[in-house]
Parts: structure tokens; sequence; C-alpha cells
């Protein structure tokens, strides 16, 4: 419950495994991170299980992996940034039935080491928050809707690094944003399943393949209102 730093190495990146099975694990909701930027106070490997787990600004050398320890669990991001330095983001084991519950504007990046971000659960957020996810030439995959849940569409959504971006894997059939507010994907998109996108203005910035399928033949439907696509 430390309000300004929850959890942090000695001086040598630590590993922290944390199995609360279906119960609770609140690392950061109180306002303190998890690690430290500095090297020596990140936490090395942080693996994560729970029933509904509850984190914000997560900062780790190698890899962040949140488990389901439930049917149905909920992975709540409460703002800030989860950063993985050198490994891959992995939040949610079921696209249907898990929850990614965005509580504050989130930045969730690998880009400077290039590993793989993947959300496994419908991203909500009751209050239209932001998300933005970076993996650097690595891959994200958005394994389940987004926004999809009346009331909880998200805010602002950008996917993919602006100067050099991996794939995009959109293999959740709906991405819906609030009023007003843009999705912007700066890799090349593969559409794992049919796909509608309503947004106040949608842009894929790939310079060579802006959208495709991924073997199978996909519907893809744009709604922008009156913004731009």
């Amino acid at each position: 419950n430390d309000t300004t730093t929850a959890v942090k190495s000695d001086g040598t990146a630590r590993n922290l495994t944390i199995n609360a099975g279906t119960g609770n694990i609140n690392l950061g909701g109180s306002g303190g991170s998890v690690g430290t930027m500095a090297a020596g106070e990140k936490v090395n490997e942080l693996t994560l299980t729970g029933g509904t787990i509850t984190v914000k600004d997560v900062y780790t050398a190698g890899k962040q992996d949140y488990v389901s320890g439930a049917p149905i669990s909920t992975f709540v991001l409460a703002g800030g940034t989860l950063d993985a330095a050198s490994g891959n983001i992995s939040i949610g084991s079921s696209a249907t039935q898990d929850v990614i519950s965005l509580a504050s504007d989130t930045t969730i990046q690998t880009s400077i080491g290039n590993g793989d971000i993947t959300l496994t659960g419908k991203v909500n957020s009751a209050t239209n928050q932001a998300l933005t996810v970076d993996a650097g030439t690595g891959s994200i995959t958005v394994a389940g809707a987004m926004g999809s849940t009346a009331g909880q569409e998200l805010g602002t959504v950008n996917l993919g690094n602006v100067v050099s971006s991996g794939v995009v894997n959109l293999n959740g059939g709906i991405i819906k944003l609030s009023g007003a507010n843009e999705l912007a994907v700066n890799g090349a998109v593969i559409l794992g399943a049919d796909t509608t996108i309503t947004a106040g203005g949608v842009y894929f910035n790939d310079t060579t393949t802006a959208v495709k399928s991924d073997g199978t033949a996909r519907n893809l439907t744009i709604n922008a209102g009156t913004g731009n696509i």
C-alpha cells in the first residue's frame, strides 16, 4: 500500500512471482510503483496470478506476465507506464472472459528491447481512458475486443512505434472509441477476425502494407463519423 514505491529491487534486479489463486493482488493501486526507472531498482521478471490484479507504473528489466487465476479475471491498469526493458509483456489468458480495465491513461511499452506485447482479454474503460502500446519492432497482439462493452469505450488509442514498428495483430473483432477519440496504428495491421472499428478518426500509418488478412479473407468495417480515415 505504499504511495511512492510499492516494491523495488536492492540494486540487483530481482524476480517477483505472486500467485494469489482467485484472490486479489494490488501492487501500486495506492499510487506506488513496482520498480523504478533506475536500472538497479527495476524488478527483473514479474509474474502475477490472481482473480483481480491492479498495477500502476511497473518497471522491469525482463518480462511481465499477468495471468488469470480465476475463470474470469480482471486486470486493472491504474495508469502510468508498464515498461519491460528487455522482455515481453503479456496480460490476460482468455480473450472472451478476462477483462483488462483502464482506470487511467496507460502506456504499455517494450520499445527498448523490442519485446512482444499481448493483450488477451476484453479491453474496456468506464472513464474512456487512453491507451498507448509500443513494442518497437516487436509484435503487438490484441486478442480481445476493445471498448465493446456499452459505456466503457476507450479514449485515444495508439498502437505501434511511430518510427519503426512491428506487426499489429487485431484478433478481437471490435474496436470502439468514445466520441471524437482517434485510433492510430503505426505497424502493418494483420486482421485475425472480421473487424469493426468505430472511432472519431482511424489512421493506419504503415508505409508498406497498411492492412491485410491473416491467411483467411476478413471483413473490415470502419465508421469514423465525420472524422478521417
